[in-house]
């Protein structure tokens, strides 16, 4: 049994960034998800593997998985990502064993109803993507998403929804460019950590929208940032948001249209962790705990994105197979890969936005011939070397 007093669970559906930031505050640890990378494993002091039905992991499965862990190991808290934003009653439950540091069961079952959070966003006044619960007479522009869904595979137009089930709801497409705020929450105010820019990587008509990856530091007039300060404030305080958590829009010119919160770290949360002496999960824990802010943003130069590579076809991943130094989320040696899963992801930094993204594009088409080899028979895939710069 490990007595390590800095013990922490972190339950998402992937955990391994949460795992690496966790090590980066000095906590120790031990995570379950859904795919146990290679890389999780080697943050994690143990790494369990639940399954996923559909966008969330097994209940069932993690609360056993918990319960198990707490005979073997001292625990301090849990913090949970994605794969739990939409299954409240499963925080309650985990609640009852160990102490959860991230926001109550009732902050999702707002943020996470449709119908409740549009209710929530007219009343405090905020702009939003116009969303109903029921199909619209004239379907065009408009898209069904899936209540439960995350990272965006759950998005489609109208007119490509095959299926109409009880979490499904629709919005109507909305122009411009969509970005996301990182920000800390004590339950009454908010810290704001980082703006990102987000891109989708379309795999196909039916999955126009999965999350491509993310860029830090992007541009956004002061005008735009503080309404948009604003409304993130009137949110924190009217649901008692706290910890990190991160919310997504749409900037038109002038015009802001918010889409949702998400009511946990984000996957920019490692955009913006190394800007922090104590490490963001570190932050988060305080928040949750003691309900304390930072005192002041720190002022950083340096641009991150990163981006994540899909698999076009099956791919078997060899035994020996050798990433770049750039890759992380690496699948373990010897592992199949199916169609339109994610692959691992691609890591970059730089002086600027441009010359960030400029880089990131180029290593995602260097991983992305990588992952051409592997599916090819008799290829040897073991060709790329980690670029020299900006690593």
């Amino acid at each position: 049994m490990s007595n390590n007093a800095d013990n922490v669970i972190i339950v998402s559906t992937s955990a391994r960034a949460l795992a690496s930031l966790a090590q980066r505050s000095q906590l120790v640890p031990l995570t379950i998800d859904a795919f146990a990378d290679a890389d999780t494993r080697s943050h994690a002091l143990e790494s369990i593997t639940i399954p996923l039905h559909g966008f969330d992991l097994d209940a069932d499965a993690l609360l056993s998985e918990v319960r198990c862990l707490k005979q073997r190991h001292s625990i301090t808290g849990l913090i949970y990502g994605s794969g739990l934003g939409a299954q409240p009653d499963v925080i309650a439950r985990l609640a009852d064993c160990v102490t959860v540091y991230g926001n109550r069961p009732d902050v999702l079952e707002v943020v996470k109803s449709p119908g409740r959070f549009t209710q929530l966003l007219d009343r405090l006044e905020i702009p939003h993507a116009p969303t109903r619960l029921t199909p619209p007479a004239d379907t065009a522009g408009w898209l069904c998403k899936d209540a439960h869904g995350c990272g965006g595979t759950h998005v489609h137009y109208f007119d490509r929804c095959e299926e109409i089930t009880e979490s499904t709801y629709f919005q109507q497409f909305t122009d411009g460019t969509v970005m996301s705020v990182l920000f800390l929450a004590d339950g009454k105010s908010a810290f704001p950590v980082g703006w990102n820019c987000l891109f989708s990587n379309a795999g196909s008509q039916d999955q126009p929208f999965r999350y491509g990856g993310a860029i830090s530091r992007v541009s956004l007039r002061a005008e735009l940032r503080d309404r948009l300060l604003a409304y993130v404030g009137a949110l924190v305080k009217e649901l008692g948001l706290i910890g990190l958590n991160g919310m997504d829009f749409i900037v038109d010119q002038e015009r802001l249209s918010i889409l949702e919160v998400n009511p946990h770290p984000t996957a920019t949360v490692e955009l913006h962790d190394p800007d922090y002496a104590q490490g963001l999960i570190a932050l988060h824990i305080d928040a949750c705990r003691h309900r304390h802010l930072p005192a002041y943003v720190p002022s950083s130069l340096m641009v991150r994105a990163q981006g994540v590579i899909y698999a076009d076809q099956d791919v078997w991943c060899p035994q020996d197979l050798t990433w770049p130094a750039w890759c992380a989320d690496l699948p373990a040696p010897a592992s199949h890969i199916r169609e339109g899963q994610p692959v691992c992801s691609v890591m970059v930094r730089g002086q600027s936005v441009s010359s960030a993204g400029a880089l990131l594009r180029w290593r995602m088409k260097q991983a992305k011939g990588m992952l051409d080899a592997l599916s090819e028979p008799g290829c040897d895939p073991i060709g790329l070397q980690p670029s020299s710069s900006n690593d």
